[in-house]
């Protein structure tokens, strides 16, 4: 059995999810320091490693149900994390981008400029694909029948089609928060309420794949890793509200891997 887990793969990427170009020079950088948070990983993916992610997932599955903790009326109407899981599947992170940027344009007569944010965040695409194809880390279906003792049920998610690691809408919810942070950093610095609303709901685009059993925490933590990448290989700004806000939330989230990265 341990040797079966330990070989297990995600297998052939869909073509859709498969990077379509090379990296250039700063995805290269960013590409070889995540493979080295990987590969120190890579032989402690072992059974009892994927029975804790499955456990994990289940603890998760328990707030599917339940209605967010803030209020998200203004934004899409009052929905559940089950309901919020199907609407960013089906139109990946980016809807949930447009619905509060409007919000927040609309609300604090605000100038986001959706668009260059889009095309801003589209750049790194390629790179969480590389990354997909090349970790090549299982979903967690794959894994479960190796589990009987463990029920966790899977959400129907069309989009995920390709290997487990990272995951693309917990990098996105991160980054493309963090760009509509850096376009109103003046507002968000003054306006904690804000601030706090556009951290949880970014944060819980990638918590909801968890919830869904659609990715594993893992994932999540490489996703983390791609982020402060990616801002720190492209200069980006680093040290800011939202950067240390969410350090804090997700430094303690990931405390299980015990990694000095």
């Amino acid at each position: 059995m341990e040797s079966i887990i330990k070989n297990l793969r995600y297998g052939q990427c869909n073509e859709k999810f498969r990077p379509k170009k090379s990296l250039n020079e700063n995805d290269k950088i960013i590409y070889k320091n995540i493979m080295e948070i990987e590969n120190t990983y890579k032989n402690l993916k072992t059974y009892d490693f994927y029975e804790q992610e499955l456990i994990i997932l289940k603890s998760f599955q328990k707030l599917i149900d339940n209605f967010p903790q803030y209020n998200y009326k203004p934004i899409y109407g009052i929905k559940n994390h089950k309901e919020l899981l199907v609407i960013e599947d089906h139109n990946f992170d980016f809807i949930t981008f447009q619905y509060y940027t409007k919000y927040i344009n609309k609300k604090y007569t605000l100038d986001t400029n959706i668009k260059k944010i889009l095309n801003t965040a589209d750049h790194f695409n390629n790179i969480i694909l590389t990354l997909k194809d090349h970790i090549n880390m299982p979903r967690p279906y794959q894994l479960l029948p190796n589990y009987p003792h463990i029920k966790l049920k899977v959400e129907y998610s069309p989009g995920a089609i390709s290997a487990s690691a990272p995951s693309g809408h917990c990098f996105f919810g991160i980054f493309m928060g963090y760009l509509i942070y850096l376009s109103q950093k003046k507002f968000f610095d003054n306006n904690e309420y804000e601030l706090n609303r556009l951290i949880n709901i970014f944060l819980d685009i990638g918590f909801h794949r968890n919830m869904g059993g659609i990715h594993f925490l893992y994932d999540n933590y490489i996703s983390y890793k791609c982020f402060e990448q990616v801002i720190s290989v492209y200069e980006y700004e680093t040290n800011n509200k939202y950067t240390n806000m969410i350090g804090k939330i997700l430094d303690k989230v990931f405390k299980i891997y015990k990694l000095n990265n």
